[in-house]
Order: C-alpha cells, then structure tokens, then sequence
C-alpha cells in the first residue's frame, strides 16, 4: 500500500521505476523540472522518502533506466530533451 503524498517534481513526472537494492526499494523519478529524484519506499508504511536529487540535466528529462550491475550496484541512465545523457552510479543505496 501507498500513501498518496505532495509531487516531489515542479513540473509534470516523465518518468518512474523501481529498483531493490538488498533490503530496500527505491524509487526513481524524473521530469520537466530537470530534476532526477532518488527516493526510498518504506514498505511496511508505504511513505516515500527522497534520499538524493540530480539536477544537471539542462532540459526536461524524457526517460530514465535502470541497469543491475549486481547484487548491490545499480546504474540509471537518463535522457534529456536536447540530447543528453547522463549516467549515474549506485551502490548500496548510495548515489
């Protein structure tokens, strides 16, 4: 179960996954706002907490994907509108 809570973005989300990592589920979100949020799902209470923002895109971002690389490391691709491409590491919950 979720909770429903306030946007996180300013403008509208674009795109969303999900991804575990050991014990924890994490969100990813993007949007028009150019930000990429990193958020943490509590799933015994449904509360999502954002844990990182990423704001280097220089346009709205159109897409986002995520790579398992491992156990505990993750790799999120992002696609902006004028052509960028960002790459992110994750390990363990960290960014």
């Amino acid at each position: 179960m979720f909770i429903l809570q306030p946007g996180f973005h300013s403008g509208k989300t674009t795109c969303a996954q999900f991804t575990e990592i050991k014990d924890k589920l994490l969100l990813i979100t993007a949007g028009d706002d150019t930000q990429v949020i990193v958020s943490e799902v509590n799933q015994q209470s449904g509360e999502i907490i954002p844990r990182a923002s990423m704001t280097s895109h220089i346009s709205s971002v159109k897409c986002c994907c995520v790579s398992h690389c491992g156990p505990t490391e993750r790799l999120l691709v992002t696609g902006g509108g004028r052509a960028q491409l960002n790459i992110c590491y994750i390990k363990q919950g960290k960014i």
